[in-house]
């Protein structure tokens, strides 16, 4: 085992939060089990994606960082409520982001923190540069598929950690997405019914959520126990082996521990989604072209292709004030954002079916050679191109 003051001296920051946000520091190494032959130093530059950050989440993350994990990236929009004190706030935490929170938590320790308070929905794929794992412990469906359709399409390791508190029961699962082959993925369990609850934070319909409620102390039982399995398919092969393509049940009420083989399912909707080649770029959008892009993936000029994003291309806007319709061509993350203002002063957002996630390269002509921030894409996002039987997705910084 690596000892503390060795690992504190080797550690290096996180490219995805590297100059991003100052932190105080280490004063003091983790704590680490003395497991002969565990490799501790596969921690020192990994970033966790901790989606959901509330009782099980905030934690879990302390947790990680007392193992050893020193970047992380908090996703989680709601604000604590009075009922939160008794399940995982403190009173004078009360209406404030649990997002900055644990942030502010973290960072006092020594951490390098990004604390996002937004729905899972809107994460940007910048934010899961490798080398990093994503762990989701939300209470909505939506954010559950929002963060696995990110692991999934940048082949990064995704655990999901829950509890049923009527029970007393808390669950694990893990699933790799670095493998090649890909044998399974959380989707792989799914039917028609459970795509039809995967409601969007916007959407029209009821959007109420399910709140755990769960007694603290089982809550903290499930992040200590779900840390010390995450950390340890990490830094041993053997126990990452074990622990691959099963969900465990722990029960304080008996029996302990059961576990199963998690669900494989040739023709699942979420294997599809998996990207091919990924190229990760220290370019912004204002440092590069459509035409730089095109370049560097060895497609030929002049060459069809069909270009996507994790966001969308509106050809056409209407004004939220003067219901004026204009044409034109913008990039947006959703189509409930504003893509730019009216001369009447009112927003200008997407008509539904004049935006679409990609494009062809001939629809694009006219912003070929134009910087991508021209279309107002924005940081971190993802664009991808496809031509000649093969994809290749940029990761913007």
């Amino acid at each position: 085992m690596i000892e503390a003051a060795a690992q504190l001296s080797n550690f290096h920051a996180s490219p995805i939060l590297n100059g991003l946000i100052q932190s105080e520091p280490i004063q003091q190494g983790p704590i680490q089990p003395a497991v002969s032959g565990w490799a501790w130093a596969a921690l020192n530059a990994l970033t966790a994606v901790m989606v959901g950050v509330g009782a099980i989440g905030r934690v879990l993350s302390q947790h990680l960082f007392w193992l050893g994990i020193r970047n992380f990236v908090l996703v989680d929009y709601k604000k604590y409520r009075d009922v939160s004190v008794s399940t995982q706030c403190h009173a004078a935490e009360i209406g404030r982001y649990k997002a900055a929170v644990v942030a502010q938590q973290l960072r006092r320790q020594g951490a390098r923190v990004a604390g996002l308070p937004i729905p899972a929905e809107e994460l940007d794929p910048g934010w899961l540069r490798p080398p990093c794992i994503v762990v989701a412990s939300a209470d909505r469906h939506s954010a559950d598929l929002a963060a696995h359709k990110l692991a999934l399409a940048q082949n990064v390791r995704f655990y999901k950690v829950n509890l049923e508190p009527a029970l007393i029961l808390s669950s694990f699962r893990f699933y790799d997405y670095t493998m090649d082959p890909l044998d399974r993925c959380l989707e792989c369990g799914w039917d028609d019914s459970t795509y039809l609850r995967q409601r969007s934070i916007h959407s029209c319909e009821d959007v109420s959520e399910r709140s755990t409620g769960s007694p603290r102390p089982l809550s903290e039982l499930t992040a200590g126990w779900a840390a010390l399995l995450i950390v340890s398919s990490l830094v041993d092969a053997a126990a990452a082996e074990r622990l691959r393509g099963r969900e465990f049940l722990l029960s304080p009420l008996g029996p302990v521990l059961s576990e199963s083989i998690l669900p494989e399912k040739t023709d699942c909707l979420g294997c599809h989604r998996r990207s091919g080649s990924l190229v990760y770029l220290v370019q912004s959008p204002g440092e590069i072209r459509f035409h730089d892009l095109a370049l560097q993936a060895g497609f030929q000029p002049g060459e069809e292709l069909w270009v996507g994003s994790s966001g969308l291309f509106a050809r056409r806007c209407r004004c939220s004030k003067c219901c004026k319709e204009v044409a034109g061509l913008w990039w947006v993350k959703f189509v409930h954002q504003a893509a730019g203002w009216c001369s009447c002063g009112g927003r200008l957002l997407p008509v539904p079916f004049h935006a679409s996630s990609g494009l062809s390269r001939q629809e694009l002509h006219g912003v070929w050679s134009s910087p991508l921030s021209s279309l107002r894409v924005g940081r971190r996002a993802a664009v991808s191109l496809k031509g000649s039987g093969r994809e290749v997705t940029f990761i913007l910084r």
